[in-house]
C-alpha cells in the first residue's frame, strides 16, 4: 500500500495494512457472493414466506445438491454431505443455469436419486403450505422477476466492483511488494556502505592507537635515555675527576723528572768540566813526564785517577739518561691515555646530546 505525501511507513507496518486491506476486500467480496447465493437460491420474500414459517417453527438443516451424480453419491454414502444450509421444505428450481434440489431430510435423498434417475417419475410430495398458482399473479411475478434480474444486476455489478476493488488491492500489494523488495534491498546497500564506512574508519583509529602505542614507547625510551645520559653524566663527571688527578699527579712526576734532569745535566756539565780539567792535567803531566820520571809516574797515576772518575761520569750519566728515557717514555704513556679518556668523555658527550634530539624527532614523527 503506497502513501503519498508522507515519509514511507515500515516494513511491517506495511505489511499488516496490506493485509488488513486484502481480508477488507476479501469479507466485502465474500458477503456479496453470499448474498447473491441467498438471494438466487431462496428466491423473493413472497414465495418464501411458508419457507420462512417452516423454518421459524423448526429450523431443520437442509442439504442443496445441483448435480444428479452427487445425489446417488450421497444416497449411497461415497461422498460427504455438502455443507450448505437452507430453512425451507423440499423444492426443486433451475436458477442460472442450475438445476438444484433441496432436500430437509436425509430419508429422502434416495427417493431425490430415483427422481433425478428417472425424470419422468418425479416423487408426489403433497407440500406442506399450499402455493399460489403462478397464473393467478402474473403481473406480480413479472413485477418481480423484474425486481430480480435488477437486483441480480446490481448484485452482479457489486461484485464486478468487489473483484475490481480486490484486483486493485492486489495490484496495490504487488507495488508495495516490489517497493518493500527495493527497499530492502536500499537497506542492504546502506548496511553494507555502512560497513565499508565503519572499516575506513576502523583503519584510522587502528593507526591512531598503533601511533600512541609507538609514542608510548618512543617517550618510555626517552626516559630510558635520559636516565642513562645521567649515568654517563655521573661517570663523566667521575672520570674527569680521576683524570685531572692523573694528570696532576703525572704533572708532578713531570717536573720531578724535569728537576732531576736538569740535576744530571748539572752534574754532567761538571763532570764534563773536570773531564777536560783532568784532560788539562794530564796534558800537563804528560809535559812534565818529559822532564822527570818521577812526576811521570804522579801523573800517570793522576791520569787514571781521572779516567776512573770519567768512567764513573759515564755511567752516573748514562744511568741519567735511561732514567729520562723512562720518564719521558711514562709521560708520553700518561698523555696517549689523557688523550685517549679525553677522546672517550668527547664521544660520550655527543651520544649524550644526540639521543635527546633523535628521541624528541621520533616522538614529534
Amino acid at each position: 500500500m503506497v502513501r503519498f505525501g508522507g515519509p514511507p511507513l515500515p516494513n511491517n507496518q506495511r505489511n499488516g495494512n496490506d493485509v488488513f486491506a486484502l481480508l477488507a476486500g476479501g469479507a466485502v467480496g465474500w458477503h456479496l457472493l453470499s448474498s447473491i447465493a441467498g438471494r438466487l437460491v431462496g428466491g423473493s420474500r413472497k414465495k418464501s414466506q411458508h419457507l420462512d414459517a417452516l423454518g421459524k417453527a423448526g429450523r431443520c438443516s437442509l442439504l442443496v445438491v445441483d448435480k444428479p451424480e452427487d445425489v446417488q453419491l450421497i444416497a449411497a454414502g461415497r461422498t460427504e454431505v455438502p455443507s450448505t444450509h437452507m430453512q425451507a421444505g423440499l423444492t426443486e428450481k433451475t436458477m442460472i443455469g442450475h438445476r438444484l434440489t433441496v432436500v430437509d431430510k436425509p430419508e429422502d435423498i434416495p427417493l431425490v436419486a430415483a427422481a433425478r434417475s428417472t425424470p419422468q417419475q418425479r416423487p408426489q410430495r403433497k407440500p406442506k403450505v399450499q402455493e399460489v398458482p403462478r397464473a393467478a399473479q402474473p403481473e406480480a411475478w413479472l413485477e418481480e422477476a423484474a425486481a430480480l434480474r435488477q437486483e441480480n444486476a446490481s448484485l452482479r455489478q457489486k461484485l464486478q466492483d468487489a473483484q475490481d476493488a480486490i484486483s486493485q488491492l492486489e495490484s496495490k500489494n504487488r507495488h508495495s511488494h516490489h517497493e518493500r523488495k527495493k527497499a530492502n534491498a536500499e537497506v542492504v546497500k546502506a548496511r553494507s556502505a555502512l560497513e565499508g564506512v565503519q572499516q575506513q574508519l576502523n583503519a584510522p583509529l587502528e593507526q591512531i592507537e598503533a601511533l600512541q602505542a609507538q609514542l608510548a614507547s618512543l617517550q618510555a625510551g626517552k626516559k630510558a635515555a635520559e636516565r642513562s645520559l645521567q649515568e654517563l653524566q655521573g661517570q663523566l663527571d667521575s672520570s674527569q675527576a680521576v683524570a685531572a688527578t692523573k694528570v696532576r699527579s703525572l704533572q708532578q712526576e713531570v717536573e720531578e723528572l724535569q728537576a732531576a734532569l736538569g740535576d744530571a745535566q748539572a752534574a754532567r756539565d761538571s763532570a764534563i768540566a773536570q773531564f777536560k780539567a783532568v784532560r788539562q792535567q794530564t796534558l800537563a803531566q804528560q809535559h812534565r813526564q818529559l822532564q822527570g820520571s818521577a812526576g811521570l809516574h804522579r801523573v800517570a797515576a793522576e791520569a787514571e785517577a781521572a779516567k776512573a772518575d770519567a768512567e764513573e761520569m759515564r755511567r752516573v750519566r748514562f744511568e741519567l739518561q735511561e732514567a729520562l728515557e723512562e720518564q719521558r717514555t711514562a709521560y708520553a704513556h700518561s698523555e696517549a691515555q689523557l688523550v685517549a679518556v679525553q677522546h672517550e668523555l668527547r664521544r660520550l658527550l655527543s651520544e649524550a646530546r644526540s639521543s635527546p634530539s633523535s628521541s624528541s624527532g621520533r616522538s614529534w614523527r
